[in-house]
């Protein structure tokens, strides 16, 4: 095979318009293909241009390296003669039939939210893998990402001509004095004199980009316009935002993703495909709940209404059973006819269906002081009181909680239970 020349193993099915493209492509099939199953041709222009030579290659090494599902896969190539320009370099890939991001947007307008955002998700996981293998595209831009059969749900991510992979061995390093990049979206790390165009969050930065221009069908162009105004911060931009499926959350995601400052941003594309998926989950739940009514009805279905209802009827039980027990000690202390300072303490050992409250007296010359505990709590389909003191504990009522009687005889028991520890204290024997 002439290594040299494609047109020993290709034949031309059509022609893709790329004008002004740094190649040329076309669509071909390989001459012994009797089904002309169509695959991708791309022949550099500027063959004599070493820095173009480097980023084909580059970008060949991209596709025979990286092996997802959404990148196409190199078929055939001799840019491994890329130091040597007697070769004509050139490229067969994967076939994807489709528009671009950029045509589909211009034919047939912005991308609802939801589509949007499955869109996004979709490029975050392409991007996500080639990151964990150590690639960094650098030019995410609508124009290199191809919706195959037309698809915004199926993208597939292209053109990794500056792509920076931390095991190149090649040695075509992008220069500190270069800018690189696109004009989609400037991005400052990636600016002449930046020192630091090889961050993964640089690609992020891109994507939240993309999501924008879905929505919008505007290209942000820059992190910060004359008025300093990230680009959803823009009129044009808020329009159409704030009148969309999840605007609001997508605003939130916007003013992390467009920070200028790098390390304000996305810190890597799971971190976005999270909350991304987390906007969706949410919303997709309260979508059709817009007034407090509808809200309101949503909340009644998805609780559990009996068992708030029946924990609330055992709080409102063990109070009324303390107020009646604080009468009982309050009256009984009364009818000693001595003077007592009263005192009243809460427990942290309470639970839901158990309350702790201590009441005291104590003598005017503060040299006697007494403690009871009443201990309330609903077990079962039964309300318990017992009052403790001194580590002695006694049970003095047990009752049905559905219709708890709190009868003169668990009164007697009360005041018996008060009085006996009083005489045995002021009068021990």
């Amino acid at each position: 095979m002439d290594v040299n020349n494609w047109t020993q193993n290709w034949d031309v099915l059509g022609t893709i318009d790329e004008s002004g493209g740094q190649a040329s492509v076309k669509i071909v099939s390989r001459k012994l293909d009797s089904q002309k199953n169509p695959k991708f041709l791309k022949v550099l222009n500027r063959q004599s241009d070493d820095e173009r030579r480097s980023r084909f290659h580059r970008e060949v090494s991209s596709y025979q390296t990286l092996n997802h599902s959404n990148i196409p896969k190199a078929t055939e190539t001799n840019s491994e003669f890329y130091a040597d320009k007697s070769y004509k370099l050139y490229l067969v890939t994967d076939y994807i039939p489709g528009k671009t991001l950029s045509k589909y947007i211009e034919s047939e307008g912005c991308i609802d939210s939801k589509t949007a955002i499955a869109l996004t998700l979709k490029i975050l996981q392409i991007a996500e893998y080639c990151h964990n293998n150590d690639w960094v595209h650098r030019d995410i831009k609508p124009d290199n990402i191809i919706l195959n059969d037309d698809n915004p749900l199926d993208p597939y991510l292209i053109d990794f001509g500056i792509s920076f992979n931390s095991q190149d061995l090649h040695g075509f390093q992008t220069e500190v004095g270069q800018e690189i990049g696109n004009r989609f979206l400037r991005l400052p790390e990636l600016g002449i004199g930046s020192p630091n165009k090889r961050d993964p969050r640089s690609d992020v930065t891109s994507i939240c980009g993309i999501l924008f221009y879905a929505l919008t069908g505007i290209q942000p162009v820059t992190l910060l316009n004359e008025q300093n105004q990230l680009p959803h911060q823009r009129n044009d931009a808020q329009t159409a935002l704030t009148s969309i499926l999840y605007g609001r959350q997508l605003l939130a995601v916007f003013d992390r993703g467009f920070q200028n400052n790098i390390s304000n941003r996305w810190n890597t594309a799971r971190d976005l495909i999270i909350k991304l998926s987390e906007i969706i989950s949410q919303s997709d739940t309260l979508q059709n709940l817009n007034d407090s009514a509808s809200l309101l009805a949503q909340i009644r279905r998805d609780a559990n209404f009996e068992n708030y209802s029946r924990l609330q009827q055992q709080r409102n039980l063990i109070a009324r059973a303390l107020r009646i027990l604080d009468e009982l000690f309050t009256t009984t202390i009364a009818s000693i006819d001595l003077h007592f300072d009263t005192m009243q303490r809460s427990s942290d050992s309470s639970t839901q269906n158990k309350k702790i409250y201590g009441r005291g007296i104590r003598t005017i010359d503060e040299q006697i002081e007494i403690w009871f505990w009443f201990v309330i709590s609903v077990i079962g389909t039964e309300l318990i009181i017992s009052i403790r003191h001194d580590e002695a504990e006694s049970e003095i009522l047990r009752t049905d909680a559905e219709n708890p009687i709190f009868d003169a005889i668990f009164q007697e028991a009360a005041k018996v239970k008060f009085l006996t520890a009083i005489r045995e204290r002021l009068h021990p024997q």
